[in-house]
């Protein structure tokens, strides 16, 4: 059950986060909010008023556009990661801005992708090229390993309270030939597709069952998963994808996907954790 306040935590870097802030006010129109503002400061670098200016600017800004939306401050003398992660335990939805410059060859070091790997809540990443959309869609990418359950429901959930429809991308391909683990022989390609569309027909099941007015239609394509989610992404509003959590190379997978995905995305992107 969807709670009467949602809470956010927003972490603010500079000015170049305009656009995460945008879209909790977009968010705070269907419903209401209470908004926990962080900044990380540090010692060396940090203008102490400069950053209270900052803050207060924000805070006033969405007090604006949306009055009845609580908002709180924090000021956090630790990296970015440390100084939002301990928020999150007791949060909805960690949202951040993300920026491009500076973006390749560093893509597993960017904050946004290091706090998605760990926030104990989803992880809204706001491209800084996000303009409002109303598309009524809310895309999910699918695994074929359970991992993406979590985001399946959560996409459910969104489709819900948004009152969008939900299109389920489930990608796979045939570059590194499947093995059978019983009798070590190549998978018939046909066989490979079969058992996807199944995958991908559960999928649309399972949303179903938590939003059955919502509409849904599934995708199935022969292609890399960044390839196949930016591809249907133009027709989206939100793209919500899991994250295994299995470790440090599970991380660095999830930082792979993601990376190549915010390299062409416009809109956000929602990484959820497993339950």
């Amino acid at each position: 059950m969807k709670k009467a306040v949602e809470k956010i935590v927003l972490g603010i870097r500079d000015e170049a986060s305009e656009r995460a802030v945008d879209w909790v006010i977009e968010r705070a129109r269907r419903g209401a909010l209470e908004v926990t503002l962080i900044l990380s400061f540090d010692l060396v670098t940090s203008s102490p008023l400069e950053d209270q200016r900052l803050l207060s600017r924000v805070k006033e800004r969405i007090g604006r556009a949306s009055p009845s939306t609580r908002v709180s401050i924090q000021v956090v003398e630790h990296s970015v990661p440390e100084s939002l992660l301990p928020a999150t335990l007791d949060a909805d939805l960690l949202v951040v801005g993300f920026h491009r410059r500076g973006f390749l060859g560093t893509a597993l070091r960017s904050p946004a992708l290091q706090l998605a790997a760990r926030s104990h809540c989803a992880t809204v990443i706001v491209p800084e090229t996000w303009e409002p959309t109303a598309n009524g869609c809310i895309l999910v990418g699918l695994d074929d390993d359970g991992s993406s359950d979590a985001a399946v429901d959560f996409a459910a959930r969104e489709a819900v309270a948004a009152g969008a429809h939900v299109e389920i991308v489930h990608a796979w391909s045939t570059m590194v030939p499947a093995m059978s683990t019983m009798a070590g022989m190549p998978i018939d390609e046909r066989e490979m597709r079969v058992v996807h569309r199944g995958d991908l027909s559960a999928a649309v099941a399972r949303i179903r069952s938590i939003a059955p007015a919502s509409f849904v239609t599934g995708d199935l394509q022969e292609n890399t998963t960044p390839a196949a989610l930016v591809d249907r992404a133009s027709r989206a509003d939100l793209l919500v994808i899991g994250s295994h959590r299995r470790g440090q190379v599970a991380s660095l997978i999830l930082g792979s996907v993601a990376s190549e995905v915010l390299r062409d995305l416009r809109i956000p992107l929602c990484v959820v954790p497993p339950v």
